[in-house]
């Protein structure tokens, strides 16, 4: 987080610089972050987490086809 006193640290946020939406795939071949499946604490249930996630912008072809002009589902 950029401090709190820096200026435009409370401005206006383009919603074309927002990310809508992502799709994590985790990295299988690079293992899981815990191997024994404990967590570093029972409040951060991360004892199932994966080492590495590959990001995909496109979670399903409706969001695929909305940056195909006149090919989306339209509703």
């Amino acid at each position: 987080f950029p401090p709190m006193n820096d200026h435009g640290t409370f401005d206006f946020i383009d919603p074309a610089n927002i990310l809508h939406g992502c799709h994590l795939i985790p990295a299988f071949t690079k293992g899981r972050s815990h191997s024994d499946c404990t967590s570093l604490s029972p409040i951060t249930r991360d004892s199932d987490d994966w080492n590495y996630y590959y990001v995909n912008r496109f979670a399903d072809c409706d969001m695929l086809l909305q940056y195909h002009w006149g090919l989306g589902v339209g509703h």
